[in-house]
């Protein structure tokens, strides 16, 4: 049982492989949605704590018995939820040997060649992204730890006593300023930071779900009237409702006239700068101060795998240095000071996040990045033409990145809200939200695809967020009928 020679280690490897094989073989088949309730899965998975362990290869079988029939089947080419990503085959197996070598990147000491992988990978997301050498970054968990370790940057470099002292010191309200369209992220770092959510000013977005400038001219101006210390704007390169990119360059020159830290959240739509159709699009970000890009996004990498750079890099450090007695800080072959990310950022011990993103750049190369993000913009773009052609159906906001919103507004309603007073345009107003609603539970049980909803300014739209490398055209064409095929069905429920 414990026998971990190689052919143990071989055998069991041979087994995984063959189950991750025969399971991506039928991606294209398989439910999306395995259309289970709480309560089967535990009472599927119900058992004691083990008192003697049992094989590894009857743990597989249980794992193919138990856990894979009630997962959902995210990296199919018919899911096209949540920002979630197909991962790169040789992502996978790169998750595997960070896990084998177990190499802790808080400490050079602990991860010599690990350290240097994700400072090089973090370089060459530098330069793409238009900073200098002085730039640096690091690994998180993800956008949210990312968006954290940015407002954290924002407060040190505006009130630098804070770190020492408290926010108690500070005896007035620090504010941020985002857009009401940006990530539940900055409200938790907000949170977590002890600026208080209450102290993030939601600005307006405009028709286009873009931040309006001049309302956040408007709102700086006030807060400093009324005492208050504007600490950082934030801009969004890709909203997670509807991809919409914030004009950056705009809100890097508001940042620098008010003093205040420019930070970008483009957990979404950072890679982008990799296409040269979309890049122009981006013109602004290498302003910013610091950027949050997930590369469990657009870089198909595994769960879990955020990234903030910064374009002044040793802000990192000013920020976030400590020194414990128990860890080495220097070479102990040359005494020299090595590069240790727990100095950089909020995490101590962590795994070896950038192996995956190092491996897949490698063996992919940013072209074939920019073709596949190219072509999925173009999905929606087609997506975005048949919801035109169709009298049933209304865009709600435009195409920017690889998602595209609409619903469901058939003929016979849209003749009446024309035709309806107020409290009439009320009612209808409230049934296609319903309506729209049930339609995407209706393609849910369906178990052929899965998106998600959200709301526009208060209008319910199905969300369709197109992230699998896998889906093509046909796998569109197969989408929207089923969604055309459901509506009447939606409707017909919620009117009853």
């Amino acid at each position: 049982m414990n026998n971990w020679d190689r052919d143990h280690i071989e055998a069991l490897g041979r087994a995984v492989s063959r189950l991750i094989a025969d399971h991506w073989a039928k991606l294209d088949e398989m439910n999306v949605f395995p259309g289970v309730t709480p309560q089967e899965v535990e009472r599927a998975l119900q058992a004691p704590i083990p008192e003697r362990g049992s094989d590894a290869h009857e743990v597989l079988r249980e794992f193919q018995e138990k856990i894979l029939p009630y997962c959902m089947t995210i990296p199919s080419p018919n899911y096209y939820g949540l920002l979630n990503p197909t991962p790169t085959l040789i992502s996978i197996f790169a998750d595997a040997l960070a896990s084998a070598l177990n190499q802790n990147v808080g400490a050079w000491g602990h991860s010599p060649s690990a350290t240097t992988v994700e400072k090089q990978v973090v370089r060459w997301l530098c330069d793409v992204i238009g900073y200098d050498e002085n730039a640096l970054g690091t690994f998180t968990s993800g956008g949210t730890m990312a968006n954290v370790t940015g407002l954290k940057l924002a407060l040190h470099a505006c009130l630098p006593h804070v770190a020492e002292q408290g926010l108690t010191s500070v005896g007035r309200p620090v504010t941020i300023y985002v857009s009401e369209e940006g990530h539940f992220s900055i409200d938790r770092a907000a949170d977590v930071l002890g600026l208080g959510r209450a102290n993030v000013r939601k600005i307006p977005a405009d028709d286009r779900f873009k931040i309006d400038v001049r309302r956040l001219v408007e709102q700086i101006e006030r807060d400093q009237r009324e005492g208050r210390i504007p600490c950082a704007v934030i801009g969004v390169a890709g909203t997670t409702s509807t991809g919409a990119i914030d004009p950056l360059n705009e809100l890097a020159d508001i940042a620098e006239r008010f003093g205040l830290w420019f930070h970008v959240d483009a957990a979404y739509g950072g890679a982008a700068v990799l296409s040269e159709s979309v890049r122009p699009r981006l013109v602004g970000i290498s302003r910013a101060d610091s950027i949050t890009v997930d590369p469990h996004k657009w870089f198909f990498v595994p769960f879990a795998a955020g990234l903030i750079l910064v374009k002044e890099g040793k802000r990192l450090r000013q920020t976030f240095d400590i020194h414990p007695a128990y860890i080495p800080q220097r070479s102990s072959l040359t005494g020299e000071e090595t590069l240790n990310f727990f100095q950089h950022g909020v995490l101590g011990s962590r795994r070896f996040v950038g192996l995956k993103l190092w491996m897949s750049l490698k063996h992919l190369g940013t072209e074939w990045y920019a073709n596949v993000i190219d072509r999925q913009i173009e999905l929606c773009r087609y997506l975005a033409r048949r919801v035109e052609d169709h009298p049933d159906f209304e865009a709600c906001a435009p195409v920017e990145l690889g998602i595209f919103c609409f619903r469901y507004f058939p003929q016979t309603l849209r003749r009446q809200y024309a035709e309806a007073d107020a409290a009439r345009r009320h009612q209808i107003d409230q049934l296609l939200n319903e309506t729209n609603l049930r339609l995407q539970i209706l393609v849910e049980q369906s178990g052929k695809a899965w998106f998600s909803t959200t709301l526009l300014k208060g209008v319910r739209a199905l969300r369709i967020n197109i992230l699998s490398y896998l889906t093509r055209r046909e796998h569109i064409d197969r989408l929207f009928a089923l969604i055309e095929e459901k509506a009447p069905l939606a409707l017909s429920q919620v009117e009853r």
